[in-house]
């Protein structure tokens, strides 16, 4: 080891080696935990333009409002990141590990000037390099501002060596890495005591240097006392409890650094209540053996430096209480110390070869321990297995399992946290945001509703029940929840989500502003693009879909989705050639292309259009699917038995497509050929049981046919697989409604109202009930709905009249029958109108 430790090249090449094998298995890992919210949903992040205002708002420092920190050089390494390479994980994993390289190369390259020897300067490098204890801090992404900090502090001690030679311009290095370390962390305010340590057990003061250094400290605690006071004047407990939580914690740090083994990133630690609990008083008197050893040792100055390093180096967090009691990624800083400790503890052992089984042992731990890392299950699923007790880690495993869409199992973990914690606000949200995803919205609405009474403002929770409403077609109360989220957070994802309900709701004119909210607070969202176009296509602003196609593809060139909705818009246009360019460019074939247009001319009803492209795409291609569509053509034109036969082709041709069975039933039903109808949709519906709008066929078939019950069943098939669909409720109410089950038929009509607003047969049929029942004011307002939406619409305007009537509103029910008149009617209805028009209007003359 001397040989080497005397040859710096060697050295420093030893160092780093070390220090890269042991983390040669880090760089493919994934985001974790708290990089959630700084950095994945951080939208400051995105443009190098915001750097300025890193350091001005530290609001920038989050995607959450409330999570505000000043560090304005760790959000601009963020930014650079993102700017060279997005959110791929492989260059934020790079950066924390070239930082750790570069610590462990200036913490042996800065401890002959703490007084180390060669030796011991090799040993406290290649220490630090690999001690698993800090595979935290390099694998989390967000702990580098630990690295960071680290970084510039031991940069500023490099500065205070040059001093202490007697360059005192270092002093403007010195002063100039420790802000870039207090902008990094705040940590960093512990390099005062630590520098005035070293001073004082060298003789060799410095003070106008130190003095300043305490100012800037000051100056520091000053401008970030709002953050800062939060913590220490609202603190999440007490300062016996924290103090005593502290005394073991201290204990249990010295540990881990001796022995890093059964690490976990929260490990099973209880909160203490008194300083008199066995744990506590032990801990207690252990922590002074050590002070007074160091006391006793004070000769050996780099022991003493280094032991208090560490312990100064945990004072912020036992002086400002914390959520998370211990954790490991606080060790980065005062390890330099721990590592300079060991170095002179060892530095006059023989060790032979005993370092290197040592130092191969620190390193297989290290990679051990890096593979946990590996993602946020294989993570979260290591802290519970060491932590069983602990609510947390279950809480974290639970999220991790449903962001990889493991959901029974996510169930099952955040129960199990709420078996330990009742309270937990984030268990309600992950068992809500599973059963979401499995479609069972009452039991998802259940638990999310339970989450906001335990944390009203859970961004989360009432974003997801809003997305339950809006699954379930109920826009109003979607809106409603969106826009409580909005009060408490403005995101892009609410602003997106306000769009899509006002989009599916059929309000294109406000979907369009809230899209380009949404894209106004994250430039590079997709979905808002997307939902965009959609609004302008469903407003007829082609041209306008098609710039912000364009828009959107400056950003994304190859985006396929976007270049197919671009040749749509353009083939709605009658950009023909255009179109096919686009559907081309999103890789395309030529029958394929033929096809899209054929697709979009049927949206559009140009059928002959339609027929004539998807002929163009059946020469090319002898596909199922173009014949279902030229089928559909042919239908609208009126050739019915060819449309038959088409669809009978593409089902013999592909008797697994349930398209077309659809489209054959389709057909009888319009027809009225009920049985044929039946029989054709009943194949397609166990082709795809899961398509709600072959059960929906289904249903009407069999009501016409006069199969209510099995109608029925359907109908409630149909709203369970498509639960935003109007009419499926309204048909549903209509068959409720011939059984006399009225207070059932009401309910639907207004769930079908509640989902389409626009379906002027549900306001006639609720307006009915209404008048059956002698709720006259409710039947008029549900007619006068009705007519506003068809004003040509004879029953409703009948029904008006008789309405009036029974108000004793001659006038009005009179107003209403001339305007039944005008229209087509029956012989026999408009004879019976027109006798009871004279006799009102006779009784009105007199």
């Amino acid at each position: 080891m001397e040989q080497i430790a005397n040859r710096r090249g060697w050295a420093l090449g030893l160092v780093l080696v070390c220090a890269l094998f042991s983390y040669h298995n880090v760089l493919w890992h994934s985001f974790h935990y708290d990089d959630e919210h700084s950095i994945l949903e951080n939208p400051h992040l995105r443009s190098l333009a915001n750097v300025p205002r890193f350091f001005v708002d530290p609001g920038t420092f989050s995607g959450m409002p409330e999570a505000r920190m000043y560090r304005p050089l760790l959000l601009a390494t963020y930014a650079g990141n993102y700017a060279l390479g997005g959110y791929a994980p492989m260059g934020w994993h790079a950066v924390n590990l070239l930082l750790h390289l570069v610590n462990a190369g200036l913490l042996w390259s800065l401890a002959p000037a703490l007084g180390a020897s060669r030796r011991a300067a090799l040993i406290a490098g290649m220490f630090f390099a690999v001690h698993p204890v800090l595979s935290e801090s390099v694998n989390y992404v967000s702990s580098r501002s630990s690295l960071l900090a680290t970084c510039c502090l031991l940069l500023a001690f490099k500065g205070v060596g040059a001093v202490i030679q007697g360059r005192y311009r270092a002093w403007m290095l010195v002063a100039g890495t420790y802000l870039g370390a207090l902008m990094t962390k705040s940590i960093a305010i512990v390099f005062p005591p630590i520098l005035a340590l070293f001073m004082g057990l060298n003789r060799r003061w410095h003070k106008k240097g130190l003095l300043g250094l305490t100012l800037l400290s000051g100056f520091y605690v000053v401008g970030t006392k709002a953050i800062i006071g939060k913590a220490l004047f609202e603190p999440v407990r007490g300062p016996v409890q924290q103090w005593a939580t502290q005394i073991k914690a201290g204990v249990y740090y010295v540990w881990k650094a001796a022995f890093p083994v059964g690490l976990s990133v929260e490990p099973q630690f209880a909160v203490a209540d008194s300083f008199f609990s066995p744990p506590v008083l032990f801990s207690g008197l252990l922590l002074l053996s050590i002070a007074l050893l160091c006391a006793m040792g004070r000769h050996r100055i780099l022991l003493v430096l280094g032991v208090c390093w560490f312990a100064i180096g945990l004072l912020p967090s036992a002086l400002v209480p914390l959520h998370v009691l211990v954790n490991e990624h606080r060790l980065y800083l005062p390890m330099a110390g721990w590592a300079l400790a060991v170095a002179a503890l060892l530095d006059r052992v023989q060790l032979g070869r005993i370092w290197l089984v040592m130092l191969l042992l620190l390193m297989a731990l290290t990679v051990q321990r890096n593979e946990v890392w590996r993602d946020e299950v294989t993570l979260w699923r290591d802290a519970v297995a060491k932590g069983g007790h602990m609510a947390r880690p279950h809480v974290n495993l639970g999220k991790a399992l449903l962001q990889r869409g493991a959901l029974e199992e996510a169930i099952a973990v955040s129960h199990q946290a709420l078996a330990i914690e009742p309270q937990l606000e984030r268990a309600h949200y992950n068992i809500g945001t599973a059963y979401l995803r499995q479609e069972r919205y009452e039991l998802a609405k259940a638990h999310l509703r339970r989450a906001l009474e335990i944390r009203p403002d859970m961004l989360p929770a009432l974003n997801n029940l809003g997305n339950i409403y809006q699954q379930q077609g109920v826009w109003q109360q979607a809106l409603d929840v969106y826009r409580k989220a909005l009060a408490i957070q403005e995101h892009a994802s609410i602003y997106h989500n306000i769009g899509n309900c006002f989009l599916n709701a059929g309000f294109a004119d406000s979907a369009r502003v809230y899209f380009r909210q949404a894209l106004g607070a994250d430039p590079q969202m997709r979905e808002a693009y997307k939902g965009l176009a959609k609004a302008r296509r469903a407003d007829d602003r082609l041209q306008s879909a098609v710039e912000v196609l364009n828009e959107a593809l400056l950003r994304w060139p190859r985006d396929s989705l976007f270049l197919l909705m671009r040749g749509d818009a353009l083939a709605a246009l009658g950009h023909e050639g255009e179109a096919m360019t686009s559907y081309r460019r999103a890789g395309r074939g030529e029958a394929e292309s033929w096809q899209q247009l054929g697709a979009e001319a049927l949206k559009r009803g140009n059928w002959q259009d339609a027929h004539t492209y998807f002929t163009r795409s059946l020469a090319l291609a002898n596909d199922a699917a173009v014949r279902n569509g030229l089928g559909m053509a042919q239908l609208e034109l009126g050739q019915v038995k060819e449309a038959l036969q088409t669809f009978r082709e593409a089902a013999r041709q592909d008797p697994q497509n349930a398209t077309a069975f659809g489209n054959i039933g389709r057909v009888n039903l319009r027809y009225g050929r009920h049985l044929e109808a039946i029989a054709s949709l009943e194949r397609a519906a166990e082709l795809e049981p899961d398509e709600g709008y072959l059960h929906g066929l289904l249903a009407q078939a069999l009501e016409q046919a006069g199969k209510g019950p099995a109608a029925v069943a359907a109908y409630q098939r149909a709203i369970d697989l498509d639960p935003g669909k109007g009419e499926y409720y309204h048909n549903l109410g209509y068959l409720y409604a011939q059984e006399n089950r009225l207070s059932e038929a009401e309910d639907l009509y207004k769930k079908a109202l509640a989902r389409n607003p626009h379906q002027a047969e549900a306001h006639f049929n609720l307006g009915g009930l209404y008048l059956d029942r002698g709720a006259i004011d409710e039947a008029l307002a549900a007619y006068t709905a009705a007519l506003a939406l068809r004003p040509a619409y004879a029953d409703a305007l009948i029904n008006q009249a008789a309405a009036y009537l029974q108000l004793h509103q001659a006038e009005q029910a009179i107003v209403a029958y001339r305007q039944a008149l005008r229209l087509q009617l029956q012989p026999a209805i408009r004879q019976r109108i027109e006798r009871q028009l004279a006799a009102l209007e006779a009784a009105e003359k007199r």
